[in-house]
């Protein structure tokens, strides 16, 4: 049985509401491209895992495209739509249908928008959170791109400015304060602006999928 629930948290791309901050630096549509190979970029590296080792799910919004994404994107075990609320309460939802599923006792969320995530790393994740109580993979710009844990901690979505170069930060203050052993991964880069992906493109990490 799986041990490890992995969660992608995507949105069914659509036209002006993908990337919509590299949107404001390249058009919606060139956008739209980007964020379609970003997510069959990490589908594929999800989907290349162990399944006895990991439960790979899909958290969809709007929840009205959950079929037409799981038609479109499939290889997960399974399609979930996320929940209603702010990102915080999206995610704590998220991990906690990941920790409901059968056989699974840590959860793992990542996003879309890391071109440089591989199988390792998330197996070096699942690895390390079976010795402590938080993973985070942690972003040049403050944020994160992975948390992970075996129960979810409610107060680490709380009133987090998302969105800021603080994230990470303020993150780890709550941690702190409730005694979380926390392991960090390495520090990646995400794809946000057109600088990002300049850099990307440069580097061969962004294809046709």
């Amino acid at each position: 049985m799986p041990r490890t629930g992995l969660g992608l948290m995507a949105k069914f791309p659509t036209r002006g509401l993908a990337k919509t901050r590299l949107a404001a630096d390249v058009g919606d549509e060139e956008a739209l491209q980007v964020y379609r190979r970003l997510l069959r970029r990490t589908l594929r590296t999800v989907t290349a895992l162990d399944r006895e080792e990991f439960h790979v799910a899909s958290f969809v919004t709007p929840s009205d495209k959950l079929r037409k994404f799981a038609d479109r994107f499939p290889g997960c075990d399974s399609y979930l739509a996320q929940s209603g609320g702010d990102l915080g309460h999206r995610m704590a939802q998220s991990l906690e249908e990941l920790l409901e599923i059968k056989g699974v006792d840590q959860a793992i969320l990542i996003g879309a928008d890391i071109p440089e995530i591989s199988p390792e790393l998330l197996i070096t994740a699942a690895e390390r959170l079976r010795r402590n109580d938080l993973v985070l993979g942690p972003t040049e710009d403050g944020g994160y791109y992975l948390i992970g844990m075996r129960r979810v901690h409610s107060e680490l979505f709380d009133q987090i400015p998302w969105g800021t170069k603080r994230v990470l930060g303020h993150t780890l203050d709550v941690a702190r304060r409730s005694n979380l052993d926390v392991s960090l991964l390495d520090v990646l880069r995400d794809l946000d602006d057109a600088d990002d992906l300049e850099h990307f493109l440069k580097i061969g990490m962004i294809d046709d999928g």
